[in-house]
């Protein structure tokens, strides 16, 4: 059996989706057999990210009963991935029950299963947080995500989720919260710290993640970073080659 963390935010715009992308590619560059689903329902956006066409089948598909999810897979990288649907229409005839059941079926194929979160604590984010193992919790370093964070804690320390550690994302600034001060407040520790980084934005509006497009950028540097703390928690004697 692998292990599935979802990626949770307490609101919207902190970066999440675009590190789970990026964290995708770099966990499978580690030989770690990884698929990555987009667990936000109401506004998918792993395909936009990565580049993936439209139009093709989706975890809305697979969540209404018309096909499995392994007809849902789409390769990226050497990284499986797992779209939401763009259209509307795909709300519909969701099956939240489904969710749960899919992601026990995906980590009994895969090492590692990675599921980009909604933000906030809507249905479709409960839903996420409870299908996995384990959660990573992304913030910026300013105070209305830490306030928000702190619900999303919360919510999963009830619903039995274990939080591993918090991400930083969009730091740089000389008006952020210290980042032992994030660390000290949510009582978690610190995965990695992501900068600001105008490459990010290039990146969206090619189509690419950052770490195809700018392998050497620091966003990607700190990405893989945090890919070997993930690859060396899973295992633990597992040489990182």
């Amino acid at each position: 059996m692998g292990v599935s963390i979802c990626f949770a935010s307490g609101k919207g715009g902190v970066g999440k989706s675009t590190i789970v992308a990026n964290l995708g590619i770099a966990l499978a560059r580690y030989k770690l057999k990884t698929v990555v689903v987009d667990g936000n329902l109401e506004g998918p956006s792993l395909g936009l990210i990565m580049g993936i066409k439209p139009n093709i089948a989706s975890l809305h598909d697979v969540l209404s009963g018309e096909i499995g999810v392994e007809s849902a897979m789409v390769k990226v990288d050497g990284l499986d991935v797992v779209v939401g649907e763009l259209k509307v229409e795909g709300l519909l005839d969701i099956n939240f029950e489904l969710f749960e059941r899919t992601i026990e079926d995906l980590e009994k194929k895969y090492e590692i299963v990675i599921v980009d979160c909604p933000p906030g604590l809507g249905r479709d984010a409960v839903v996420a947080i409870s299908s996995c193992y384990e959660m990573v919790l992304v913030v910026t370093p300013e105070i209305t995500s830490i306030s928000e964070a702190l619900k999303t804690i919360i919510i999963a320390k009830k619903l039995g989720t274990k939080i591993i550690g918090v991400i930083i994302n969009k730091a740089g600034s000389k008006y952020d919260i210290p980042h032992e001060r994030i660390s000290d407040i949510l009582e978690l520790p610190i995965l990695g710290v992501l900068p600001e980084d105008d490459e990010i934005k290039r990146a969206l509006m090619e189509g690419k993640p950052v770490i195809l497009l700018k392998p050497n950028s620091r966003f990607s540097r700190e990405i893989e970073e945090v890919a070997a703390k993930l690859m060396e928690r899973i295992y633990p004697y597992k040489p990182i080659s």
